[in-house]
């Protein structure tokens, strides 16, 4: 049963909305005059992966696939699985044929990647194939010949973003994509037969390039529907076949397109997309929608633009960010000392870096968001909206393109920040599970929302506004009913004390931890980056506040609806 729990919570999480990336692909797919070249995986992006899995699907989404293609075999109880083989001895650690074996054995098996080592991904269903694929891809099932059943499914789970390939038409109300074997019996009565069933695309097969049917054919269905064709390996479509990354795929992938083939299926998946977003020909997903590509491990700086207002950002995904899986989100929001016309500067602060350690992300992968600003976010904006609905939209695109747990969004911010964050915790209180207040103030009498919100605050003692202005604002709150828990400790201590000390606050059970560090024991390398004044020890103590492990690592913990 242990492999069933990664698969449910994923399919829990999936949100479906008429806005979501497949809707786009299905728009693009209507359209047979169209010249976006819309990249088939076959099997999922099963390099480095399993065939058919939910992890080769994750990958596939990730590089921007527009459909994945998925085989089917039938268990002994009557269910079908996205599996290629008849027999499990291939791609799982158990043998003999799918069909001798029930769904519930089968998914106590751990498939096999690639290379034939052992993984543990659990064989997918069509059900869950089909769930797991809502919203973010088209799926492409080879159904025969199961084909009465593939129906049944598709149509009970509602799905619109399923594609059946099928020797015979689908009832209706399916997409269809059939496929004509140009060496067959009088392949263009075939073809002009198939487009009188209006399917979504016809994919093409011939075994050599100077096939005697292949120009008619494209003739018949040029603006008619879209055309796929195969490059997986040769005599699918003659002599092209997948290149490898650093080949020239011109005479193959570029071949195919002038002929006119719009959808391309492969196993090569990275190296065609490189392909076609260098050729801008990819589908919206080939290039982001911020305009830049992201690469996980690293920040990328983006763009986020509505109407005539724009605001720079900065975006970290996981080294292992997978399509399918869900991230928490860290949203970081600068302070006023950090306002600039250079895009990239909130990525190299600490209270953007501190989650995306290699520490830091082995125990809590998160994508993390680092907006840049322009100017004061309390105040009026670039364009016509304030930087504050900029930022909260520009949280709801990211949530949209990205895989986002959004039980699982966390606001933090710096002076500046933290007040902006406070402002959009009480503006929207359903935006973040929980938030880490780093060196802020806002008047007491205003935030009255923030009373039942899960907040851990922290602050130097030596900070000339915000100690006292965080000491008046929890006193207040208490007073609508928070519960706080408080201490005052050094700023140098090791992060075992700091994990004492949290695990203490924790217990306590209130919903707000306030912790002050000590006057007199910031560390002077720290006070030394900052010219004498009233507001040295207010921004020394960020980068401080941020390195505390343990005060970072609660916010995971928590989540939303959860006490």
């Amino acid at each position: 049963m242990k492999h069933f729990l990664p698969v449910a919570l994923l399919l829990f999480s999936l949100v479906v909305s008429a806005q979501h990336r497949a809707d786009s692909l299905l728009s693009l797919l209507a359209d047979p005059s169209g010249n976006e070249i819309l990249p088939v995986a076959h099997m999922g992006d099963w390099h480095g992966s399993s065939e058919n899995s939910l992890h080769a699907i994750g990958k596939a989404v990730d590089k921007g696939a527009a459909i994945v293609s998925v085989y089917l075999q039938k268990t002994a109880d009557d269910e079908l699985i996205m599996f290629t083989d008849p027999t499990l001895d291939r791609m799982t650690e158990g043998t003999g044929p799918v069909a001798a074996k029930t769904l519930s054995e089968i998914k106590a098996l751990k498939m096999r990647e690639y290379r034939g080592l052992i993984v543990d991904w659990p064989v997918l269903s069509l059900k869950e194939g089909i769930e797991a694929t809502r919203g973010k891809i088209l799926l492409r099932v080879f159904a025969d010949p199961y084909l009465k059943k593939v129906e049944a499914i598709v149509k009970e789970s509602g799905a619109d973003h399923v594609i059946v390939s099928s020797e015979k038409r689908p009832s209706k109300g399916i997409k269809w994509m059939p496929v004509v074997d140009l060496d067959g019996k009088k392949p263009l009565k075939v073809i002009k037969r198939v487009l009188k069933a209006a399917p979504v695309a016809v994919e093409l097969r011939f075994a050599k390039d100077d096939n005697i049917f292949l120009d008619d054919a494209l003739k018949v269905l040029s603006g008619k529907t879209r055309i796929c064709m195969s490059t997986m390996k040769e005599g699918l479509s003659g002599s092209h076949v997948d290149v490898q990354r650093g080949v020239d795929p011109e005479p193959v992938w570029g071949e195919l397109r002038k002929m006119g083939a719009t959808l391309i299926q492969t196993d090569e998946l990275k190296p065609l997309m490189i392909y076609l977003t260098g050729k801008e020909l990819g589908p919206p997903s080939g290039k982001r929608p911020g305009g830049d590509p992201v690469n996980p491990g690293q920040f990328v700086n983006r763009t986020f633009n509505e109407g005539q207002a724009s605001l720079p950002y900065n975006l970290y995904l996981p080294v292992e960010y997978d399509g399918i899986k869900k991230y928490p989100l860290v949203v970081f929001v600068h302070d006023a000392g950090r306002i600039s016309n250079d895009p990239t500067l909130s990525a190299t602060l600490e209270g953007a870096k501190a989650w995306t350690t290699e520490e830091s992300q082995a125990k809590n992968p998160c994508i993390v968001l680092a907006p840049q600003f322009v100017t004061n976010t309390l105040g009026g904006g670039k364009g016509s909206l304030s930087q504050q609905d900029l930022t909260l939209h520009l949280i709801q695109s990211v949530c949209k393109e990205f895989s986002v747990d959004e039980d699982r969004i966390y606001g933090t911010g710096q002076s500046m920040g933290c007040m902006q964050t406070m402002a959009m915790c009480m503006t929207h209180p359903d935006l973040f599970a929980a938030c880490l207040l780093v060196s802020g103030q806002l008047d007491p009498e205003q935030c009255d929302a923030l009373f039942d919100k899960k907040l851990w605050i922290v602050v130097s003692e030596d900070d000339q506004r915000a100690f006292p202005g965080m000491n008046a604002l929890t006193d207040y709150l208490k007073t609508k009913g928070a519960g706080v828990a408080y201490a005052s400790i050094p700023a140098q201590l090791s992060q075992d004390a700091y994990h004492h000390l949290a695990d203490s606050l924790i217990a306590c059970g209130t919903n707000i931890k306030y912790v002050s560090l000590a006057a007199g024991t910031l560390p002077e390398e720290e006070l030394q980056k900052f010219s004498k004044g009233g507001a040295v020890a207010h921004m020394a103590s960020f980068d401080v506040i941020y390195r505390i492990d343990a005060f970072r690592e609660w916010l995971f913990t928590q989540k939303k609806g959860e006490n």
